[in-house]
């Protein structure tokens, strides 16, 4: 049987899970294969960008302008809520796990304390109230895409499109900029300035219905290509240290990348011949922000590295076997995380149900 496409036909960005999906898939790959490799490849810390531009322009596919102070509250509810809250259970997991091996919180653990309350990037040198200070990983995410939705949606309020447009880029310099300056900072705020950019790419898309178009022409292909391609052989991008080797055209060219992907992925997501594998990515997809909680906190608690010293001499056997684990982990916790949910729902609704007493 022939592999067919259905007419691209988006309307939410639920339609785009499978490709945060695999995007997922990936950075997990990507940071077990950094316990037992050093990876010094363009290639490798590129394509990442260009997926994680993906993620920004999806955020922006999914964009509706908001009165500043809902956009401020959804965002809250949304992305700091789940962070904070896994903040507080990592450094729950940190103090039980002082006690039972007898060593001190303040040196291990202490360190994640400002390093989250103030989202410290890697590079940080020196302590504060004489307590180390640790990066935030991957949580750099949270903090750049909330910042990018709050600025995104008060420049959306402006409604002349060429100044629109204009604010949208001197963003984009900006945080260039700011990376230019210092090599860290609190927030992600370079991050923050930069996904504008990409928001409102994905804003764009949906709005001209430019991912419907079943074709692009040669002249957007090349526009499209050129970029990315500079970009995967000449550049050296890494959002999460701020690293943009060619300026300003390594975001572009990410940008480009990220546009990329997601026809491709979209067009993955519209054979009619599905299989078990697309199910389960898109699965994944749909939860890309629990998964991501779930993922930070089992990189900062669980000593993946050791499993390096069990296995001597067989680093690939280690990774596999590294990636299986936290594979599972992960996604038994997932689980565990929709039962709570659901049983707290359930009890909701039976108090709901309950008839009001009446003196």
């Amino acid at each position: 049987m022939s592999i067919k496409h259905n007419k691209i036909n988006t309307g939410t960005i639920g339609f785009f899970n499978f490709a945060r999906g695999c995007g997922l898939f990936y950075v997990v790959v990507c940071h077990t294969l950094l316990y037992f490799y050093t990876i010094t490849s363009r290639l490798f810390f590129n394509l990442g960008a260009g997926l994680m531009a993906m993620f920004f322009i999806i955020s922006g596919y999914g964009f509706w302008i908001k009165n500043t102070k809902k956009c401020l509250r959804v965002q809250c509810k949304l992305l700091l809520k789940p962070y904070f809250i896994t903040v507080c259970l990592i450094l729950l997991a940190k103090f039980g796990m002082s006690i039972t091996k007898h060593r001190s919180f303040w040196q291990f653990g202490g360190q994640y304390i400002f390093s989250y309350l103030l989202a410290v990037n890697e590079g940080w040198e020196g302590t504060i109230l004489g307590l180390e200070v640790d990066h935030i990983s991957l949580f750099w995410f949270f903090w750049a895409l909330f910042g990018g939705w709050i600025i995104y949606n008060t420049i959306s309020h402006i409604k002349k499109e060429k100044i629109h447009t204009c604010l949208v880029i001197c963003c984009v310099l900006m945080g260039w900029i700011l990376t230019r300056i210092s090599e860290v900072w609190v927030y992600t705020l370079p991050n923050m300035l930069i996904i504008v950019g990409f928001l409102f790419i994905g804003h764009q898309m949906r709005e001209h219905q430019w991912l419907e178009k079943e074709k692009l022409t040669a002249l957007e292909y090349l526009l499209l290509f050129v970029p990315a391609f500079i970009t995967l052989a000449f550049g050296q991008c890494d959002m999460f240290s701020f690293t943009w080797s060619l300026g300003p055209l390594d975001i572009l060219g990410s940008a480009c990348l990220g546009i990329l992907y997601c026809r491709f992925f979209a067009k993955l997501s519209l054979l009619k011949r599905k299989s078990k594998i697309m199910d389960f990515m898109q699965y994944i997809g749909s939860n890309t922000l629990r998964l991501l909680c779930i993922h930070a906190f089992e990189e900062k608690v669980v000593p993946w590295y050791r499993l390096g010293y069990l296995f001597p001499g067989k680093t690939y056997f280690a990774a596999i076997i590294c990636f299986v684990l936290r594979g599972a982990v992960i996604l038994i916790s997932l689980k565990l995380i929709e039962f709570i949910n659901k049983v707290i729902k359930r009890k909701r609704w039976r108090r709901s149900r309950l008839p009001i007493a009446v003196e």
